[in-house]
């Protein structure tokens, strides 16, 4: 089973895992999105793969997810494991203006790489960047097409 853990802000995070998870479905392989307060010890000792999502919040991912991860860092070690986020379109207006004072921004997905690294968790399928058009949305119009990939080069990894 593919469990997919995510927390969401403003919704955009929520619809890629839950469009992921269906997918995954689709392909084939059993899959369960779940929120981080609603996901049982038992799903992720049961799990094959587990993928974490966030939207990045201050080029990190949201404190309740670093939190998360933290209190189930033994339960993340040694996984086999991968990881989206959800950002600013880069070609959105806020992202230019970011850019002007910003030079080197990080990602959830930055965070989530080097987090995996110290719970010598195997990151079996690089990350995914989800891109939102607005600082709240929706998402970008690609979004479909990039689940797809993702959710096929997850089923092929497990």
């Amino acid at each position: 089973m593919i469990l997919i853990i995510y927390d969401s802000v403003f919704g955009n995070t929520e619809k890629v895992a839950t469009m992921l998870a269906a997918e995954i479905e689709l392909l084939g392989q059993p899959s369960l999105a779940r929120p981080i307060g609603r996901v049982m010890t038992s799903e992720m000792k049961d799990a094959d793969l587990i993928v974490v999502g966030s939207p990045t919040r201050a080029f990190v991912p949201t404190d309740m997810m670093q939190q998360f991860l933290t209190e189930n860092a033994a339960l993340l070690q040694g996984r086999n494991v991968s990881a989206f986020d959800t950002r600013l379109d880069p070609k959105a207006t806020q992202a230019k203006i970011m850019g002007l004072f910003v030079k080197t921004p990080g990602y959830a997905n930055d965070y989530f790489a080097k987090e995996f690294l110290r719970l010598n968790a195997k990151m079996i399928v690089p990350p995914s960047a989800f891109y939102v058009r607005k600082g709240k949305g929706p998402l970008s119009k690609n979004t479909s097409a990039q689940i797809s990939s993702f959710a096929t080069a997850l089923v092929n990894a497990k």
